[in-house]
């Protein structure tokens, strides 16, 4: 029973599901307060516009990398 909880727990992290799941919800977490801030900021604030095109480009590269990491970690063929 405990040998299979954590088998299957192993198990949760070897689904593509997953690692699109964590990048998606990392980007909306951190991009949904961005684009609120974004209302009440003009463009001519330049410390803003920097730090939002800042933060959008890295959370760009953290969503793509989760799914890069889940396509190589799911990809993996069990040797039998």
């Amino acid at each position: 029973s405990t040998q299979s909880r954590s088998s299957a727990a192993s198990d949760v992290y070897k689904r593509q599901p997953v690692y699109i799941s964590i990048g998606v919800l990392i980007f909306y977490l951190i991009g949904t307060p961005l684009d609120i801030y974004s209302e009440y900021f003009s463009t001519e604030n330049d410390l803003f516009v920097k730090l939002k095109g800042f933060t959008l480009v890295t959370i760009n590269v953290i969503m793509y990398s989760t799914f890069i990491i889940g396509f190589i970690i799911c990809s993996k063929k069990k040797i039998t």
